[in-house]
């Protein structure tokens, strides 16, 4: 009876993966999301049983999250309204559910370890917005303060990080706090848990701001802040988010003398580099005057 269970495990294990990676695979109507959760419970309870190997039921975990298809893509609520059918809602609590399995599995440096390079590898594949912040938020699940991440992995992401911070607030609109704070919080608690996080992604911000061609390396671009004055925006936005955080902002205010590059960058490229209309300048020049006040007053507490 043993060998037939295991037999049958298997075959789901097999299928499952079949179905991830085939491009017939679509999630949602089409592989319902209950079916999602009863094969993610089917297979914990053998792993728990001893029928499966930890590192195969977390390359499962990975690879669910990593392939798994959000819809519609476009992370905007506000475009997303417009959407009769999204699974956004759905993909977010399979990602809760996941990560409390993982962090189930016994000691979570471990569990870390084994996972660490296979993420950070599907991260700087440039994944959907969605797909990435699951990924990030299943690292900040196992983590912790100090971080336990390697030297390496804290360079991929921070190379990574950048472009994917320009999405998040280019897609969505700074008003509406629960939206963004879902996104960009794994960033927050990894520039928590690793100040020198922050300081590379400073880092990089600052060197595209400087590039003559505003661009950005190949591992940090973005999806959806492709022109250069969405890309200066977007700066401006970010720092402003990260100020807005009190956590955030103590660790930035360590590094006043890499956002007072990206301020002169960002002067000097307003007033001579990019090409605006009066409506864009308005704006432009009203959210960067609230960045230079921001960023000039001490940290709160």
């Amino acid at each position: 009876m043993l060998k037939i269970a295991k037999l049958h495990l298997l075959c789901l294990t097999y299928n499952v993966f079949y179905y991830l990676h085939s491009p017939l695979y679509i999630s949602g109507p089409e592989l319902e999301l209950f079916v999602s959760f009863r094969i993610i419970e089917v297979l914990h309870a053998a792993y728990k049983a001893g029928h499966i190997q930890i590192a195969d039921h977390i390359s499962f975990f990975v690879t669910l999250l990593s392939r798994f298809r959000v819809f519609p893509e476009n992370i905007d609520p506000v475009r997303e309204s417009d959407v009769k059918v999204s699974n956004h809602g759905a993909f977010k609590s399979l990602t809760s559910v996941l990560c409390s399995y993982l962090s189930q599995m016994g000691d979570s440096s471990v569990v870390l370890q084994i996972l660490d390079k296979a993420i950070i590898g599907l991260i700087l594949l440039q994944p959907p917005l969605d797909n990435a912040c699951a990924m990030l938020r299943v690292l900040i699940a196992l983590d912790s303060k100090p971080t336990r991440l390697s030297e390496q992995s804290i360079i991929a992401l921070s190379n990574f990080l950048p472009g994917y911070l320009m999405d998040v607030v280019h897609c969505i609109p700074e008003d509406d706090v629960r939206t963004w704070r879902y996104y960009l919080l794994p960033c927050f608690f990894l520039f928590d848990r690793s100040n020198k996080v922050l300081k590379l992604v400073l880092d990089v911000i600052g060197s595209f701001l400087t590039d003559s061609n505003l661009s950005l390396p190949s591992d940090t671009s973005t999806r959806y802040a492709t022109d250069n004055l969405s890309r200066i925006n977007a700066t401006i936005s970010l720092l402003l988010l990260m100020y807005k955080d009190i956590k955030v902002q103590k660790i930035i205010s360590l590094f006043r003398t890499e956002v007072s590059s990206i301020l002169q960058s960002i002067a000097s490229l307003q007033s001579s580099e990019v090409k605006m209309n009066l409506e864009e300048r308005h704006r432009f020049q009203c959210s960067f005057e609230q960045l230079k006040v921001v960023t000039s007053t001490p940290p709160a507490g």
